[in-house]
């Protein structure tokens, strides 16, 4: 097998741990069919282009071009479900000063279904509209793990991303809240932690709770309402559909609509 085969192999082993290869793209900024042409062991990227990918794929270059057995990125599980060692050392840290019995690991399997769901928070400057991420809850062996990923796309080109965020971490909860706890990857060392409101019922269907994060330069308390994404979408529709919505979004359940008085109270 030729260095572009090998390459082309490992790159795409390494983007199946994403939703889908338009979220690769979308995040790194480089064009579609550009990257199909690396997928497809046509040519090889430039080294600016190669440093921009394995800083999102969290690889060494060497791992790209490895002929067999390549590592998997820092950070990722060679399983294609990414990590959560950092959140998990924070979690046990901490967890010695509370009883075991009060906060439950996530191996807690009814802190939170897995599958895919669509969050939304309330924009501070934009009264009218939403943002909408979309989190993956996962289970990794004995422990549950999220991802979520924020897209903010320009209003007028919904392909052009202009800022991002890719938190990931572990679920943990007590018998009144979920708390999700993660890092940013796009911004080096960013925590953020967020507290749901555990549903009086077995219904996760609408999930109300706060999410506390650097937000630029200052501290932000946001507000926060996550659904359970239609089972019949696909991952490419998910992705597609993150960014700035508007309240008259024909896209928002009627959930979300309901509960945007709450969204909107901090």
């Amino acid at each position: 097998m030729n260095t572009y085969d090998t390459f082309a192999n490992n790159l795409r082993r390494f983007c199946e741990q994403y939703p889908s290869i338009a979220a690769v793209c979308a995040a790194t900024q480089i064009n579609r069919q550009q990257f199909n042409k690396y997928l497809s062991g046509k040519v090889l990227p430039s080294a600016i282009v190669l440093r921009k990918i394995c800083k999102f794929l969290n690889v060494s270059e060497q791992a790209l071009f490895a002929s067999e057995g390549a590592q998997a990125p820092h950070g990722k599980a060679r399983s294609g479900i990414p990590k959560i060692g950092k959140a998990q050392e924070v979690f046990e840290s901490a967890r010695g000063f509370a009883s075991t019995n009060t906060y439950k690991n996530s191996s807690d399997v009814s802190s939170m279904p897995e599958g895919y769901y669509f969050c939304y928070f309330p924009l501070e400057s934009r009264k009218q509209k939403l943002l909408r991420s979309l989190v993956w809850v996962f289970r990794q062996n004995d422990v549950k793990g999220f991802v979520r990923i924020t897209y903010i796309r320009d209003f007028k080109k919904r392909s052009n991303v202009r800022a991002g965020g890719r938190h990931t971490g572990i679920v943990f909860a007590n018998q009144d809240e979920i708390f999700m706890l993660g890092f940013n990857r796009y911004s080096e060392g960013q925590m953020s932690i967020a507290t749901i409101d555990r549903p009086k019922s077995q219904s996760f269907s609408l999930l109300l709770g706060l999410t506390v994060t650097r937000n630029l330069e200052k501290l932000a308390a946001i507000r926060m309402v996550m659904v359970q994404v239609d089972s019949q979408m696909t991952k490419r529709q998910m992705i597609d559909s993150i960014g700035i919505v508007d309240e008259n979004d024909p896209t928002l359940q009627a959930e979300i609509l309901a509960a945007l008085p709450e969204l909107q109270r901090l």
